[in-house]
């Protein structure tokens, strides 16, 4: 049970003597004997309360109030929808130097549970977003919060004992709200789940078929008195295991059961990953960060239309999947609509056990089929075909509209070699392609593979309507010696991006960091680059929405 360590009068001349949001946060720490857990970054954590503390905001301002709840309604959001070990706080404490509130963390469910994008959840807590304060400000809940005076004496009291209830689990709750399973991060609460129970339900069955039995809503059964749970896995098979009832219960009151049969297809199509550690971390080389992958997926589905696979005319190609980082949060149902080519032939297996539903192949994009896709240039190429013959179907119809989804290789010739761990040749940057555009006197981006690729889709997607999603460094935008290359090819259409720092790529350090963005070009559109304005969403390392970024580009010849 929290204890009092200081008197009132201390506790008041200590937070009046506070000049920062974090003396007032050890003012109450120290007095209410909290220890302090502030690992996911908000103010103070403790299973039953989370603290959001200001120093001095005047909380009988409704505009203000309406701020501060948003804030930290940020924070229960990902308690609740991302992947931690610790409980949702029934109970919000909003305090600074003067006055504290208290209320019930599901009194505003409408708000932090919402699926429907009606809010900007990437922005960081410190600035939400203004639609969500808004939709506060209009509450009666807001206008409705009882404000404590806690330089009043009486006012304090009432408070602290409140509060000391509330920390020592002693306060009943009519609703407790309940963590979310999903299918972005079922893994990480399968690896806590097994933690706890793994041990328990072996007995050659996978570790994992229970745990999906057990998170589905009337799939378990739990016997208390016996401290045994009942999997019924359907079709008349099921087992019985004894299990610690006091865990069992705890996992039961943190997180809540799966009710959405999609949710369990999605899961069930990803579950074998889960056996497997190397095909769930991507280490190495310059992968795309998973976390940033997914915030490109969720741009792409605000340019070409929230859950595009479900229309059944769009198909999404990586030209180099690689490890398929970039597809890695793809819905289940969007799998059979993606074609995902990679280089080397152990990417492709991995590929083909990652998206089993998805067209995989082993493809040399820069030299395969390039007589082919080039014919009216004469080259001396085979009529074979190396690409698939339903890939080769859907390019040539008018009616599939296309997602090029792709973190192109950057090696040139004076630099590429072998790929860590994988044959290559010893010129990789040597490929017929380059032999194209230096035939078309793109002098030296002709050796640089990104420049290749984008060679190729230019066109290969010509007159298609094809948006392309492109994670890559920002040298084409504005470099001098680029310019040729944003002169001949790079002439699309801007819609939408964000940067990030290259420190959140494994094996670089930030030291020598640079941005790295994720563009989504209309490639229907022609027009330079030089006169479009390209504003960029700036996240930092916790995927959060902290600015907006111009990025200006000018025509070398104006210099």
């Amino acid at each position: 049970m929290a204890k009092k360590n200081v008197t009132f009068t201390q506790f008041v001349s200590d937070l009046q003597k506070g000049s920062t949001e974090e003396d007032i946060k050890n003012g109450y720490a120290r007095h209410f004997g909290i220890r302090y857990d502030t690992a996911a970054k908000h103010d103070l954590y403790t299973p039953y309360v989370l603290f959001e503390f200001k120093l001095d905001k005047n909380f009988t301002n409704l505009r203000t109030r309406a701020t501060v709840v948003a804030q930290i309604l940020y924070y229960i959001r990902r308690l609740k929808f991302s992947f931690t070990e610790k409980p949702i706080p029934p109970i919000l404490c909003l305090a600074d130097k003067n006055e504290a509130i208290l209320t019930e963390t599901t009194k505003w469910r409408n708000f932090y549970s919402e699926t429907d994008g009606i809010y900007d959840w990437d922005l960081a807590p410190s600035n939400p977003d203004l639609n969500l304060i808004n939709d506060i400000f209009q509450t009666d809940e807001l206008r409705n919060l009882h404000i404590y005076n806690i330089l009043e004496s009486q006012d304090y009291t009432l408070f602290a004992e409140r509060l000391h209830i509330i920390l020592a689990g002693q306060e009943a709750f009519h609703v407790i709200e309940k963590k979310a399973i999903t299918e972005d991060n079922f893994e990480e609460v399968y690896e806590y789940w097994n933690k706890i129970f793994g041990e328990s339900v072996r007995n050659g069955l996978k570790t994992s078929r229970y745990f999906v039995c057990d998170i589905q809503q009337g799939r378990t059964i739990y016997i208390a008195s016996e401290s045994k749970v009942f999997f019924d896995f359907g079709g008349g098979d099921g087992r019985t295991k004894k299990i610690l009832a006091k865990d069992y219960e705890f996992f039961w009151k943190t997180f809540e059961k799966v009710t959405n049969p999609a949710i369990i297809r999605g899961i069930l199509a990803k579950i074998d990953r889960l056996t497997d550690e190397a095909m769930r971390r991507f280490h190495g080389e310059f992968f795309t960060p998973v976390a940033f992958a997914k915030k490109g997926l969720e741009y792409v589905e605000k340019t070409v239309g929230h859950q595009w696979w479900i229309r059944g005319n769009v198909r999404l190609w990586d030209m180099a999947a690689g490890t398929g980082n970039l597809e890695y949060h793809l819905p289940t149902e969007a799998l059979q609509y993606t074609y995902l080519s990679t280089l080397y032939k152990e990417d492709a297996e991995h590929l083909g056990k990652l998206f089993p539903t998805s067209t995989i192949f082993q493809y040399d994009y820069l030299n395969d089929d390039i007589g082919n896709i080039f014919a009216q240039d004469m080259l001396p190429f085979g009529i074979t075909w190396k690409l698939p013959e339903q890939l080769r179907r859907d390019l040539a119809n008018p009616e599939i509209e296309w997602i090029i989804l792709i973190n192109p290789p950057f090696a040139t010739s004076q630099t590429a070699g072998t790929t860590s761990g994988k044959s290559s040749k010893s010129d990789v940057s040597d490929t017929h392609i380059r032999k194209l555009m230096h035939g078309q006197n793109l002098g030296e981006v002709s050796r640089e593979l990104f420049a290749q690729f984008l060679f190729r889709i230019k066109y290969e997607f010509a007159h298609k309507n094809a948006h392309l999603g492109l994670f890559s460094t920002l040298k084409y935008i504005n470099a001098n010696n680029d310019q040729k290359f944003r002169d001949a090819i790079f002439q699309f259409g801007f819609e939408r991006g964000f940067v990030f720092s290259s420190a959140n790529f494994s094996g670089t350090k930030k030291a020598t960091a640079f941005l790295v963005g994720f563009l989504i070009w209309n490639l229907q559109t022609t027009q330079h680059i030089e006169t479009q304005n390209i504003a960029l969403d700036v996240f930092n390392t916790d995927v959060e929405k902290i600015d907006l970024k111009t990025i200006v580009s000018e025509h070398r010849d104006r210099f």
